[in-house]
This record gives structure tokens, C-alpha cells and sequence, in this order.
């Protein structure tokens, strides 16, 4: 789409900082709902969506036990349906589902939250680990506790798994190019390629003495530097996933997160096409994304290209400063990854990644569900906690209604949704039972 080199001229009335799917559908469902607003979109990245959603493994769910979660991804999954099924836009949406293996523990508390989750509409399925051993090429369940290795790592039998049916997996790009043309099409400008060195912060009634803004004078973020000149909006949406501190600390403004480094390694052969063609959970006849009981660690498939991108996030130990240089280090898949998935994937046991990358996930400091909140005239908007594919057009909505002051926000299907419930002030704190952590 458009990477022109000069920005457009007169003051925009809405500034949104940020290309990736949260910056794409903000801006799409802000500029949608005022057709006469002039809507800007920057990005660093030369393209839309070529930061942290360009290095996401694109997979949907709606398996939470969160509500504000389960509405956030239901309604947005059920849009994304809706694009490919009743528009023909195909977003590549498979509905392969997700796999959870889970330890003994784990699906007694399960099977505690059965009849609440199956009441609030969520499609599932349970598989004992004998059902589970039958249907999965070289899965084993229960492991070999007298191995030294197994033993070291104090890994645990699986006791049986449950099968989210409405997830599975998308496209992001194709989600990135919906969204951007829409936002073109409705008249919105999306420049690239203009980083932003710092957020602007001023007075909101100027007195003209040198060293405003003073602290008893109302403060305001009235837009953004840039190598290219200073922009300057009426309202300012701040969505720069993983690179959120780097522009709010600077201004002392609390971002509600942390950046949290994600690798995935893509697993390829014969070996990895022997357990991609499992059979009996989807119709695609494909292994459904699986989460594996330790640190996170899953599998997602890619049926067209005959692979798996195992992903883990780092932990305790790594450090959350950002740097450019986003590489992936094989000697993680090979110390953290590769283990575990030979003790309960024997058949993985010596394959070595073809390739892999790294990125990095805004991870919410409390509940690991988006912050947005308006302060000082800007909307922030961050914290998607790797959730931002399968949560965007929920959020891209919640952002707009809160760029026109209102308070509840109408997601796909008509559903209402409490603005405050993702603020700060009144935000509503739920656990959530099946974080990928």
C-alpha cells in the first residue's frame, strides 16, 4: 500500500502510532466510524504488519476461561468467519483446533470448569491419554521415569488433553493486507518507513514562558518527532506492541508491560510429516496446535508446507531489553525445546530446525489481557500478550469507541463491551486458566 515519502499536509485528527494488526484495525474502526476524519498511520517498518505480527505463529482460540478473554477472541474469530465464509476474503482461517496435554493436576482442575465453560459456549473436547497414544503417531504419555534425562527434568506423565474445536490457525499477513485496505479504501493514509524518537508532550493552554510544560499546567501528548519533522494530531493512538516502553518510560507514562522475547523454530522432514498427519481430531486430518505442559512450549502446524513451528517464550533469567537484532538461537531449541519434545514426541528426537526467528509480544504486567486507556489526550493501547491476532478486531473496536469518549463499545455480532473493563482505573482483573505460559 502507500509508503509515501511526504506526509499530507494540515494537522490529522486522529494519529495512530503503529502498523501492526492492533495499529491496522484501530485505525480501520476509528476512520470507519468517521468517514470525514483524517486519520494518519506511521510505522518504522517499510510495510504494515512487518513488526511483532509478522513474527507471530498466526494461531486463533477461544479457549479462556476468561470471560473479557473468551469475548475478545470469540468475536473476533466469528469475524474473521464471517470475512472468509459469507464475504470470500480468505484469511487462510483453519479451524484445526488446539490441543491442551495436560498432568494429572491439571485436568482435575479441568474437570472442575467442564460444565461452566461448556455453558458459556465454548466447543470442546476430552481425549484420555490412551486415546491420545492411539490417535498420535509417536506421542507417549507416559514416560520413561528411569531415564536420566527425563528425570533431571522432572518432566510428568500426561493424563489426558482437551480440544478447543473453535481454533486453529490464520494468516496473518492476510489479516494485516484485510485490515490495511480497508483503512485505505475508506480514505485513511498509512505512512512508512517514519520512525517516531519521542512523543511530544505540552501544555494544553500554552503561556509562552520558557520550560512549559511546568508541572501545575495541564499536560498533554499533542503528537510525535520524527526524523521527517514533527506531527501533530487533535488525538493520538499509541500501539506499538513490543516497543511500547521505549516511547512511553521516556515520558514517565506507565505502558502496563513488559517486552517478552518468543522463538520459533520450524521443524520440517519426515519425521515432522509423520505427526503432522494425525487423524481423528479435524477434518483438515492434521494434528491441532499442541501445547505441551511445560514452560509454554506448543506445537503449530503448517499443513501446506508440511512443517511445525515449535515455539517456547523466555522466562525468568532473560532479560526484556528490546534490541534490533531479533535473532533466534539454535542452541535454545537444542537445550530447552528439543528435550521435551523428545520425551513426549520420540518420534521429533534429533530433528534439528530448517529455520527460525524471533520476536517480541507485549506481555500484560497483570492479567495478560490488552491495556487501552486514554491519558493526556492519547490512547494507549498495548499488553496483547501474544493474543493480539486472535483479539484484534475486538480491540480495534473498543479503540474507536474510546477515541469518541464512549464507554461501551459494540464488538462483531452486536455484542456490547465495557470500555473501562481494559482501563486502568476500573479495569476488571480475571485469572486465566490457559495462558501459554
Amino acid at each position: 500500500m502507500s509508503d509515501s515519502t511526504s506526509l499530507p499536509e494540515g494537522v490529522p485528527d486522529v494519529l495512530v502510532v503503529g502498523a501492526g494488526v492492533i495499529g491496522l484495525a484501530s485505525a480501520y474502526y476509528i476512520k470507519r466510524a468517521a468517514p470525514s476524519a483524517r486519520v494518519l498511520l506511521i510505522d518504522k517498518a517499510p510495510a504494515a504488519g512487518q513488526g511483532d505480527t509478522a513474527k507471530t505463529a498466526a494461531a486463533v482460540r477461544d479457549m479462556f476461561s476468561s470471560e473479557i478473554s473468551r469475548t475478545l477472541a470469540q468475536t473476533t474469530i466469528c469475524y474473521y468467519e464471517d470475512l472468509q465464509r459469507m464475504h470470500d476474503v480468505d484469511l487462510g482461517l483453519e479451524f484445526i483446533g488446539y490441543l491442551w496435554l495436560m498432568l494429572e493436576k491439571q485436568f482435575q482442575q479441568f474437570g472442575a470448569m467442564q460444565e461452566n465453560m461448556r455453558r458459556d459456549g465454548l466447543q470442546f473436547r476430552v481425549w484420555s491419554a490412551e486415546e491420545l497414544r492411539e490417535k498420535i503417531p509417536g506421542f507417549r504419555p507416559s514416560l520413561n521415569h528411569s531415564d536420566p534425562e527425563t528425570q533431571t527434568m522432572n518432566l510428568r506423565d500426561i493424563t489426558g488433553a482437551v480440544q478447543g474445536l473453535r481454533c486453529g490457525i490464520i494468516a496473518a499477513e492476510r489479516v494485516v493486507k484485510f485490515y490495511e485496505e480497508e483503512f485505505c479504501r475508506l480514505g485513511g493514509v498509512p505512512v512508512y518507513s517514519l520512525p517516531v524518537e519521542k512523543l511530544l508532550v505540552e501544555p494544553r493552554s500554552r503561556l509562552g514562558i520558557d520550560g512549559e510544560p511546568f508541572e501545575w499546567q495541564q499536560k498533554i501528548i499533542t503528537g510525535v518527532k520524527t526524523p521527517r519533522g514533527e506531527i501533530r494530531a487533535r488525538k493520538i493512538v499509541i500501539a506499538p506492541g513490543a516497543w511500547g516502553r521505549e516511547l512511553l518510560d521516556p515520558i514517565g507514562l506507565d505502558s502496563h508491560m513488559n517486552p517478552v522475547r518468543k522463538m520459533i523454530f520450524v521443524l520440517k522432514g519426515q519425521k515432522a510429516e509423520s505427526l503432522l498427519a494425525t487423524r481423528g481430531f479435524n477434518e483438515e486430518g492434521v494434528l491441532p496446535v499442541t501445547v505441551l505442559p511445560v514452560c509454554g512450549l506448543y506445537l503449530r502446524p503448517n499443513p501446506r508446507e508440511g512443517s511445525f513451528y515449535s515455539a517456547m517464550s523466555e522466562g525468568l533469567g532473560r532479560s526484556f531489553a528490546l534490541t534490533e537484532d531479533q535473532s533466534a538461537e539454535e542452541s535454545f531449541y537444542i537445550y530447552n525445546i528439543s528435550p521435551v519434545l523428545s520425551n513426549y514426541f520420540p518420534v521429533l528426537k534429533g530433528v534439528r530446525p530448517s529455520s527460525m526467528w524471533a520476536g517480541r509480544q507485549d506481555w500484560s504486567c497483570t492479567d495478560k489481557n490488552p491495556y487501552i486507556f486514554d491519558k493526556g489526550n492519547a490512547i494507549i493501547v498495548l499488553g496483547t500478550s501474544g493474543n493480539g491476532i486472535m483479539k484484534a478486531d475486538a480491540v480495534g473496536r473498543v479503540v474507536a469507541a474510546l477515541s469518541r469518549g464512549e464507554e461501551v463499545a459494540e464488538l462483531h455480532g452486536g455484542r456490547k463491551f465495557e470500555v473501562s473493563k481494559l482501563g486502568v482505573a476500573d479495569r476488571v482483573i480475571e485469572h486465566e486458566n490457559f495462558a501459554l505460559e
